[in-house]
């Protein structure tokens, strides 16, 4: 039945008729995608039987791609709706690729911790729930292509569980992206993510990062040092956390997060055998949503 706005003169039933065409549209682009995710499996495949380990996990190429859909947005549909739906097929095509589980911390932030995994990694993740962080690092040790979410490091923590990221380093096990990745309407530039994800895929630039440095400092005068050495390299850096080493309490263990894409050439120019990089993360845009 066609309908027509008197005022507008614009005929209801065919406005419907070319939304079913766009759905449709849509509909096939989606198909389109997903054969193309098939095909860089069986890409990645090849490469792989040839001894090369690719992850199907690319946050520094999702950040980018969000960024990008985020300049060309138009009209009055709000961007986080777009990032939603994005997000959603970004992970479900991944999950095609190559099926990787979600390993949280269990106690009071498990609903957060769930409904954020669930929210980023899409519905057809397997999400794992584990007593504490450190079983959370175990877990991800153990599986290749898993992704551990870990709550971000605060000042004056008890037990903070990035120390033991020094030791997993040694199995190709960093932190690779933070969430949530995007936020609805706010004056702060960057916003303040509240998860880091951890992983064997490797940490890799995006264009607007964070990275997060472990270094070892006998005392308060040489951790400034090294801090200093950061920005005379020009780069701006804050201390996040502070702890004792475990095995010398005399030793403070600094953690550093770093405003931008911090090298091993750079590292290694701090000339500190005892700085160590963590990974880091693409950092989160606010979608500017009314």
């Amino acid at each position: 039945m066609s309908i027509t706005d008197k005022n507008t003169n614009i005929d209801l039933g065919e406005l419907r008729n070319r939304i079913d065409a766009i759905d449709d549209s849509i509909h096939d682009l989606l198909m389109q995608r997903a054969k193309l995710a098939s095909a860089i499996r069986a890409a990645k495949s090849a490469i792989e039987g040839e001894g090369e380990i690719l992850s199907a996990y690319r946050p520094a190429r999702e950040a980018d791609m969000l960024r990008r859909l985020k300049k060309r947005h138009r009209g009055d549909l709000p961007f986080t709706a777009v990032a939603r739906i994005w997000r959603e097929i970004i992970a479900s095509l991944t999950q095609m690729q190559a099926p990787y589980g979600l390993y949280i911390c269990g106690g009071a932030n498990l609903l957060a911790f769930h409904d954020i995994g669930r929210f980023y990694y899409g519905a057809s993740a397997h999400i794992h729930v584990h007593e504490d962080a450190d079983a959370v690092l175990n877990a991800v040790a153990e599986d290749p292509a898993g992704l551990g979410l870990l709550p971000y490091p605060e000042a004056g923590e008890a037990a903070p569980w990035w120390p033991e990221l020094i030791h997993l380093r040694q199995k190709g096990i960093s932190v690779i992206a933070s969430l949530p990745f995007f936020t609805g309407p706010d004056k702060v530039k960057t916003p303040q993510p509240s998860i880091l994800v951890i992983s064997h895929a490797p940490y890799e630039p995006s264009g607007d990062d964070t990275t997060l440095l472990a270094l070892s400092a006998g005392s308060e005068v040489a951790e400034r040092q090294i801090t200093d050495r950061i920005r005379k390299a020009g780069f701006d850096s804050r201390i996040l956390a502070k702890t004792p080493e475990r095995k010398n309490p005399e030793k403070i263990i600094a953690l550093a997060a770093i405003n931008g894409f911090w090298t091993e050439e750079a590292n290694q120019g701090l000339d500190s055998k005892d700085s160590i990089i963590l990974g880091g993360y693409a950092n989160p845009i606010a979608t500017g949503d009314k």
